[in-house]
């Protein structure tokens, strides 16, 4: 233990955050504590006290781009030194109150990517260090099982809160910070969870902190200390077992013997005359932080022979590098993918539909061939531009709207993840794109190769077939990349969702829909330039009239004058440009997280 204790930092808090809103706010208003190795801890209060937000700063949650928004002064010291972002990543773990994972992993698996993000132990050690958990945590039952989501039957609220924590303690952390472990829980799970934490203090000597909404008087005597928030104050700061002695020697109140201290502490913070009426938030507040201070004095000088250094000793098993995290990441999607392979099926099942419903409204429309009759001649280049736009419209609003979506669905475990130090923003958004590779390739290839023959184009040969498909395959392309690019700048996935529609339809104007591009405004010329499916259009219209004595007419009266490979080009760039535009500011965000 005193070797533990050498390594695990005692925390010194002292700081005030204020929140700009139409009026400065204050949050959390001096609020001090000091916690040593072993320790298990309780920060307690009435909901909107400001327990969530300690957590996120003792954690250093808020960073430089915090501050347009937040007024930040005080610190947060380990073994008297100032702790850095950097510095609790690689000592600490913190536990959000949703237990957010990737829901087609076992919590076996979950267990063995949590060691492969963060450690450079082999296989067999990693194995030996998973079993030990899952023992300790008694996940024996639910270890071969998924953890769940929206079409995953899921694991019991207990059972994923274990795994929250074993997730967390793979790597030995030697701070833990939990918010409301115990929400949602019955009264026999969260007690569960709570001695869980105790015996993590004692086996590891690891400091826990967690914040808790209204514990119960057996769950709540197994913590050493407790901090009790009122409005963003301190009204106590000590140990669970001197709260009667220490509310009768300073305010002369005496405790009920069966009345759960927690709940006193509870009506204190919310309002001190719901005890006695001569109490006031601004007493006991003066009097916490007066004991503080003759213990801050005591404690700093045993702090002083501690060694910074010493705590860094972890970092050498929570460095991951690039290769490694991509890898990892990719990983989860092709396990996902054939796991659950709903959407994959799915996938299939609507190209193929795409492809019989379009056969069937435009078979054998390539084989029309321009005549004297101009009503037939209307109708028959009526079809082909028709079918172009079809086609070309229905893949590029497939790419966009199965991916516009996809960051933001995800942001919740990305910031989870990110924040945790287990990888970048640049893995993330990489191994997306990898993960959505087979979707990305199937659509597009499933309806333009079914299509092409029933559409009875003149030009049939090898080389037109592949240059339809190919035209397929880069409008989906540029549909599901400007799907990531406004999914990184977006924030939920309704907004994603219905700007993206209304982008669609802009695209379509600007392609020509309802109208001849040659022949229309300045406005909706400007829009053609940027309009992907415009170039699209084009490449499958040439692909039908390749072979017609009158195609070079046709495409000049259409205006589609660009050329094959021009357009193609243009839709490359485009879906480079968008790619390379999502990954910024995907980079950006996560710099503010």
């Amino acid at each position: 233990m005193a070797q533990t204790q050498a390594w695990v930092p005692s925390f010194l808090r002292e700081f005030v955050f204020d929140y700009n809103l139409t009026e400065d706010r204050h949050i959390l208003k001096n609020v001090n504590g000091l916690v040593k190795s072993g320790e298990l801890v309780a920060i307690i209060g009435p909901s909107g006290c400001g327990k969530t937000t300690l957590l996120n700063y003792l954690s250093r949650r808020y960073n430089k781009h915090h501050m347009k928004e937040f007024t930040i002064s005080g610190s947060v010291k380990l073994n008297n030194t100032e702790m850095s972002r950097q510095s609790f990543m690689d000592l600490g773990a913190y536990l959000q109150q949703e237990d957010i994972f990737w829901e087609s992993y076992t919590c076996r698996e979950l267990f063995y990517e949590a060691a492969n993000f963060r450690t450079s132990l082999n296989h067999e050690e990693i194995t030996s260090k998973v079993e030990g958990m899952i023992q300790e945590l008694n996940l024996q039952d639910c270890q071969e099982r998924m953890i769940g989501g929206s079409f995953i039957p899921q694991i019991s609220g207990g059972e994923r809160k274990r795994t929250s924590l074993g997730y967390e303690m793979m790597t030995d952390p030697r701070i833990v910070l939990l918010d409301e472990p115990t929400s949602g829980l019955d009264s026999s799970n969260a007690l569960a969870i709570v001695k869980l934490l105790k015996r993590e203090t004692i086996l590891r000597g690891c400091s826990i902190i967690c914040s808790l909404h209204q514990p119960s008087s057996e769950l709540f005597k197994l913590f050493d200390k407790v901090i009790c928030l009122s409005e963003g104050q301190t009204i106590y700061n000590g140990s669970v077992t001197e709260i009667k002695p220490y509310f009768q020697r300073n305010f002369n109140v005496t405790i009920p013997t069966y009345c759960n201290p927690a709940d006193f502490l509870i009506k204190l913070a919310i309002d001190p005359a719901i005890v006695r009426e001569d109490i006031s938030t601004k007493a006991l507040v003066a009097v916490c932080d007066r004991d503080y201070q003759v213990l801050l004095k005591e404690e700093i000088e045993k702090m002083k022979h501690y060694k910074t250094e010493d705590l860094k000793l972890i970092q050498t098993i929570r460095e991951t590098s690039f290769n490694k995290q991509l890898k990892i990441l990719i990983q989860r999607y092709s396990t996902g993918l054939f796991r659950v392979p709903i959407a994959l099926f799915a996938l299939v099942g609507m190209g193929v539909f795409s492809s019989f419903l379009i056969s069937n409204i435009f078979y054998n429309t390539g084989q029309f061939a321009i005549g004297f009759d101009m009503t037939q001649n209307k109708k028959g280049i009526a079809d082909w531009i028709g079918l172009s736009f079809y086609v070309c419209n229905d893949i590029f609003a497939w790419g966009l709207m199965s991916q516009v979506i996809q960051i933001p669905s995800r942001m919740a475990l990305y910031k989870k993840e990110r924040l945790s130090g287990l990888y970048g923003s640049t893995a993330f958004y990489l191994s997306l794109w990898v993960g959505q590779a087979l979707y990305l390739l199937c659509y597009p290839i499933i309806v333009t190769g079914l299509t092409f023959y029933f559409l009875g184009i003149t030009d049939s040969s090898f080389e037109n077939y592949l240059q339809y498909i190919l035209t397929g395959f880069l409008v989906s392309q540029v549909g599901a990349n400007f799907g990531y690019m406004w999914g990184s700048l977006v924030q939920t996935e309704n907004n994603a969702t219905i700007s993206a529609i209304v982008y669609m339809m802009v695209a379509a104007l600007g392609a020509g829909q309802f109208v001849n591009i040659g022949s229309s405004g300045v406005f909706v010329k400007l829009i053609a330039n940027i309009s992907p499916v415009r170039y699209a259009v084009e490449r499958v219209f040439r692909r039908i009239v390749s072979k017609s004595p009158f195609s070079h007419p046709l495409v000049t009266v259409f205006s589609f004058t660009l050329g094959d490979w021009e357009c193609a080009k243009v839709l490359a760039l485009m879906s480079v440009t968008f790619w390379v535009t999502g990954w910024i500011l995907m980079v950006y965000k996560s710099n503010r997280l």
